[in-house]
């Protein structure tokens, strides 16, 4: 699955990112053969405002707004997946064209089950081109609204498969932030244990610092470290109802704790209900506020785990 590669592709924009400007110069992705140029790359993604995507059984649209890109109209999409998108689009080449004697079948390939990517500015269309790929996942083929024959694609200096990239889900798009907040801007912070009252504590905001409710003293520096890991909070992957029966039925169990956030920026605000974790799993179940199914890597979501004895001045 593609998603398993999300960390790698991150790196991507800074592998992208080194390769030599001659390469830019010298090649502006074009191509001849029989006396047609074609062209692949966006020269200048600085006019992308939205990008569309459509499979065979998703579409996936990638709308500007402001210096956010929103995903199918409901979703903020992961500013980092979202500039590789466009260094992709920027730095694509074609290696060659197909051999003829398997162009038929490839075409029919990408007719079937290829990915149509367009780019516009606007309603000025950028780029358009059908993705996809072999079996052995070993090379990709783009093909052109104006071309017969489609081509053999790369990124100069990188040798991953670039059609994965394109065919991923909703899901794999979507910003996975859960919590995004500093200490400058934290109005309050409060962690629940439904079964075990007596863990439960408050951090709020005051005049001048914090409090912890109920505790004239208490140890201000594990407060404070507690507090910078709700700086940026990431779930591993987010998760659609019924995608996993015994993650569904967890949900719908008693969570083992619950952590409120409030910010100055009420946009950050966010509840996370963490639920006991399954015999051999290495995530640990959540939900959002908005009721979404997110899976939090068990080593990270450690750091969550406080109580109020843990915050008391020795």
């Amino acid at each position: 699955m593609f998603s398993k590669k999300n960390i790698r592709l991150l790196v991507i924009l800074v592998l992208l990112s080194l390769i030599t400007i001659w390469i830019g110069i010298q090649d502006n992705g074009k191509v001849g053969r029989g006396g047609l140029n074609v062209t692949l790359a966006v020269q200048d993604t600085s006019l992308v405002n939205r990008v569309v995507m459509v499979g065979p059984d998703f579409q996936n649209e990638f709308i500007k707004k402001g210096n956010q890109w929103i995903l199918n109209g409901k979703y903020k999409a992961d500013s980092n997946m979202m500039k590789i998108l466009l260094v992709v689009l920027n730095r694509v080449k074609v290696k060659r064209a197909v051999a003829k004697v398997n162009s038929g079948e490839i075409t029919e390939q990408l007719h079937k089950s290829g990915i149509k990517v367009q780019a516009f500015n606007d309603n000025q269309l950028l780029t358009s081109f059908v993705s996809g790929g072999n079996l052995n996942e070993t090379q990709t083929y783009f093909q052109l609204p104006e071309a017969d024959d489609p081509f053999v694609v790369s990124i100069p200096g990188y040798n991953s498969y670039l059609a994965g990239f394109f065919s991923m889900k909703e899901n794999e798009w979507r910003d996975r932030v859960i919590f995004q907040t500093r200490w400058q801007a934290l109005k309050r912070l409060k962690v629940i244990y439904p079964n075990k009252p007596e863990n439960d504590f408050e951090i709020t905001a005051n005049d001048r610092f914090y409090q912890l409710e109920g505790l004239a003293q208490f140890d201000t520096t594990a407060m404070m470290s507690y507090i910078d890991f709700f700086q940026y909070f990431p779930a591993e992957q987010l998760l659609n109802s019924g995608e996993n029966p015994r993650y569904d039925s967890l949900s719908r169990t008693l969570p083992h704790f619950i952590i409120q956030l409030e910010d100055i920026q009420s946009n950050h605000d966010n509840v996370l209900k963490v639920f006991p974790q399954l015999e051999g799993d290495r995530n640990v179940l959540g939900t959002s506020k908005e009721g979404q199914l997110v899976l939090i890597k068990d080593a990270l979501l450690q750091g969550l785990v406080k109580k109020r004895s843990d915050f008391v001045q020795k």
